[in-house]
């Protein structure tokens, strides 16, 4: 991978509705009917009463080679403040699966807010899970302080870098945490000098550590994607190319309000990327109330060095219009997608073969009605390898 190249392209289609894919469900274990695969509605009170996001996956091999099992890491919110974008505090927990499709969640998260007058201590969401050399399960999670207390240490309001947790147990933990973010917001007027946020974790085959992030500044059109690599997980490095998926060249495609990098692989010789997009003029379009909620959809884009990516890909997994209140809970919004092999969850795959499972996050009626972003699921689609070689622009 060359990592050192400064030039970069970026294209972009202006879509229309009907380019939007609808969301398909995954099925329940016993192959009949269709649901989302994890399910927010924990106790009241509980941290995950109104949401759980897929916020990172991870695979623990077999003898075979193959995943024995999996785990999903996930945000969950519990509602215990209305006016705060996910309704309350996030906590990230983890559930297993064997298939992909039946998770356990287990009762309580394993990655707690930060004490009073941290950098975390309002919210905790898990974005990136890997495995180091000696063993030990390594997250990255975007934290913040929407709190005041933490004024007088001269900590910045709201999402203030990338976090780093380590166990050396196993998947469930016990996490420790580094006490500082590893990655943190740019100097004033860089790109990334207002928030560093979503993103997504990597290690590739030469051991580099790759952490394709979310940055926003104030003074550029909403968020962009930028490109950090480390050789420790501690100390990070960022590209001077960056940001590497800049704003959208038109301000009213599908992605023209943000973009934000969510999820990375490697397929023949590209790797792909899902991120998540919307449009200034597609906060309302799925629903007719006041309040203001983006309509994020999914978007895919590749490259060959990480640095150079074409988002000129026809798909785009969206939630449309529903007329129907018991179908897929009438949802409107969709985003967080992380992806994961069919077969193994290794994440570089051979050669077109298979399929992607992509997990991601949906929003149902009571995502918007009851607040900002406040109730959202897990749900399952799957990513052909036709989906990856057709459907790119010339």
């Amino acid at each position: 991978t060359n990592l050192n190249e400064p030039q970069r392209t970026s294209t972009n289609l202006n879509v229309t509705e009907q380019d939007f894919r609808e969301v398909t469900w995954g099925l329940s274990s016993s192959g009949v009917g269709k649901e989302r695969v994890l399910d927010h509605g924990g106790p009241a009170g509980g941290w995950y009463e109104g949401q759980l996001l897929p916020g990172a996956l991870l695979g623990e091999l077999g003898p075979n080679g193959m995943s024995s099992h999996y785990y999903m890491y996930v945000p969950g919110s519990d509602l215990c403040s209305p006016t705060d974008e996910s309704g309350g505090a996030v906590r990230t927990g983890v559930a297993y699966s064997m298939d992909q499709e039946q998770w356990t969640l287990l009762p309580d998260p394993v990655l707690d807010l930060g004490p009073s007058g941290t950098w975390d201590e309002s919210n905790v969401f898990v974005n990136g899970a890997t495995l180091t050399p000696e063993g030990y399960v390594a997250l990255t999670y975007m934290g913040n302080n929407y709190g005041t207390s933490n004024t007088s240490a001269g900590l910045p309001l709201g999402w203030g870098g990338v976090g780093l947790a380590i166990s050396k147990d196993g998947p469930l933990g016990p996490f420790v945490k580094q006490p500082s973010p590893v990655l943190v917001m740019g100097e004033e007027g860089e790109w990334d000098d207002g928030a560093i946020h979503e993103h997504t974790l990597e290690r590739l085959p030469n051991g580099t550590y790759v952490l394709l992030y979310t940055g926003f500044s104030s003074t550029t059109r909403g968020d962009q994607g930028g490109l950090a690599t480390s050789e420790d997980l501690l100390t990070w490095t960022k590209h001077p190319s960056n940001p590497i998926l800049p704003s959208a060249p038109l301000a009213n495609s599908w992605d023209g309000s943000h973009r934000r990098p969510r999820s990375l692989s490697k397929v023949g010789d590209f790797y792909y990327m899902l991120y998540e997009g919307a449009a200034e003029d597609r906060r309302d379009s799925y629903h007719d109330n006041s309040t203001s909620c983006y309509r994020d959809a999914i978007g895919l884009a590749r490259s060959t060095d990480l640095l150079n990516w074409a988002t000129d890909h026809d798909m785009k997994v969206a939630i449309p219009p529903s007329t129907n209140a018991d179908e897929a809970f009438a949802a409107v919004w969709t985003g967080w997608p992380r992806a994961a092999p069919s077969a193994t969850f290794m994440r570089e795959y051979p050669d077109n073969k298979g399929s992607i499972a992509v997990l991601h996050a949906v929003g149902g009626d009571d995502f918007v009605d009851q607040g900002d972003h406040h109730y959202a699921s897990v749900a399952k689609q799957e990513i052909t390898a036709l989906d990856l070689e057709e459907g790119w622009g010339a």
